[in-house]
């Protein structure tokens, strides 16, 4: 590194800070110290990053800016829900760690781009990660090759952000497995179609995935509404006669209740999203803490690479879930053999 800091004119320790990207270093001297690395044949020690990056991590670095979570949602509104408050906690945690302090900033309907980025702007942040918004497909307007951002969710229609999101398709096919391995055989589905657009039919996709690969049987037509009424519902099980249902909402066991039908004892149920309000369900429980450290994790990065702007093409992390054991399906001891 000293033939860097002498070819470059600059200092040992500014060659290794620009080498690792550090954002303390202007932008135009990273790129230099680059040149002349590559110039020279220079090739970092894997193992040495290595240890440099355990001791970083082992002691909490000095604060170096500040990230916004901004939210279409009041921060009130984004902290009702067990997503907004463990997303939320998960990624000040995360940020704290690398070095930035975290504010959530909401973004004011009646707020021009230009002032709400002005406002980020002035406060020093340089860094969003965008909450999903109100409705599916929602736009978000900022002066954005001014910010490094990562989306929540592909709900977010404009701009398409790289982005951090739970599996929702493989948590579809995990469902439907679970069901048929305690022998459930006419498996449907019911859910609200806002969420489902909001999850771009992720849920619903793994779902008919694996009824399109079943042999027996005839396929039962997915019940989706705005809102779903008890009548509806009602006739839809009198119709299709359904012994298990996925569901992508809690809302689906009031509902059965009100039409007369015991749960699991008539018909199972398995939840898209359990979270710390339907502990009692069954069903698929996305890893809220690691979406929210990987949005921090991604961020960083495209901070550390100076990307800004909306990527010509979005890439994100997607997280699975882990299976949840409630008591709104039979034990697995209790299920039928079938075949």
């Amino acid at each position: 590194m000293k033939q860097i800091a002498a070819e470059a004119g600059v200092s040992v320790m500014t060659v290794s800070y620009s080498l690792r990207d550090h954002p303390e270093i202007p932008r135009t001297t990273r790129e230099r110290v680059k040149a002349v690395a590559e110039r020279m044949g220079f090739r970092p020690d894997p193992m040495l990053s290595a240890l440099v990056a355990y001791r970083g991590g082992a002691r909490r670095q000095a604060t170096h800016g500040a990230l916004a979570l901004v939210t279409q949602m009041t921060p009130r509104h984004l902290q009702s829900s067990t997503f907004g408050k463990r997303v939320t906690a998960s990624i000040r945690r995360r940020a704290r760690q690398l070095g930035y302090d975290l504010e959530v900033f909401w973004l004011d309907p009646a707020m021009s781009p230009a002032r709400a980025s002005d406002i980020l702007l002035n406060r020093g942040i340089k860094g969003l990660i965008v909450a999903p918004p109100a409705r599916p497909g929602g736009e978000l307007r900022l002066d954005w090759n001014q910010f490094s951002a990562v989306a929540l969710g592909r709900s977010l229609g404009y701009p398409r952000l790289d982005f951090v999101s739970a599996n929702q398709y493989n948590a579809g096919l995990r469902l439907h497995d679970e069901l048929v391995g305690r022998g459930y055989a006419r498996i449907g589905f019911v859910g609200c179609a806002d969420i489902d657009a909001r999850v771009q039919h992720r849920f619903l996709g793994g779902y008919a995935a694996r009824e399109a690969e079943r042999a027996d049987g005839e396929r039962i037509r997915p019940l989706l509404r705005p809102e779903l009424k008890s009548a509806e519902l009602k006739q839809w099980i009198k119709e299709n006669r359904p012994d298990a249902i996925i569901a992508d909402g809690v809302a689906i066991l009031p509902l059965l209740e009100e039409v007369g039908v015991r749960v699991p004892e008539k018909i199972g149920v398995a939840l898209c999203i359990v979270d710390d309000t339907n502990q009692r369900c069954c069903g698929m429980r996305p890893n809220f803490e690691l979406i929210g450290a990987r949005s921090a994790d991604f961020l960083h990065m495209k901070m550390l690479h100076d990307e800004k702007g909306p990527p010509e093409q979005a890439t994100g992390w997607v997280i699975e879930g882990e299976w949840h054991e409630g008591e709104t399906l039979r034990p697995v001891a209790d299920a039928k053999v079938t075949g």
